[in-house]
């Protein structure tokens, strides 16, 4: 069974690219993780209100193939977001749990294959990011992706 060795370190960025797997909070870096490419699993709990309300309140245009869930979550990490579908794991709440993160870090650190398979699907989420103009960088491709899944319902 794969050793697990949590490493605690001031910079992300140096951190995830070093890493085999990281967890990452859900946000923006989720993006830049996905940037960086190597897998990682994204992690989110807030008060069960709070996410109540979201389910409630929070939806996606149709442009956007947002599928639940076994638990009947949205995806909410912007890099399955961006890249239309789920490319890492989402453990969410009730799912978050020490238990079923190290459950989920040990199964990909004893499958090479897998690992692989989300490098390559990050690999192609990046140059999904990468310029395309001269003076174009990934955080303007990030916005405009952004902005398109949204329909630019925000400035």
């Amino acid at each position: 069974q794969p050793t697990i060795r949590p490493v605690l370190v001031p910079d992300a960025r140096e951190a995830l690219h070093h890493a085999t797997i990281g967890v990452v909070a859900s946000g923006t870096a989720t993006v830049q993780a996905a940037v960086i490419g190597n897998p990682f699993v994204v992690v989110y709990k807030v008060s069960p209100l709070t996410f109540r309300l979201a389910k409630k309140l929070v939806s996606y245009p149709p442009e956007i193939p947002a599928p639940l869930d076994e638990h009947g979550n949205l995806p909410i990490a912007m890099a399955n977001l961006i890249a239309g579908r789920r490319i890492v794991p989402e453990l969410l709440q009730e799912n978050f749990t020490p238990e079923k993160l190290a459950d989920l870090l040990r199964s990909w650190l004893a499958d090479p294959a897998k690992l692989s398979a989300v490098r390559q699907d990050l690999h192609a989420l990046r140059l999904q990011l990468e310029p395309g103009k001269p003076g174009e960088t990934a955080i303007s491709r990030v916005k405009a992706a952004v902005l398109q899944l949204l329909g630019e319902t925000c400035v």
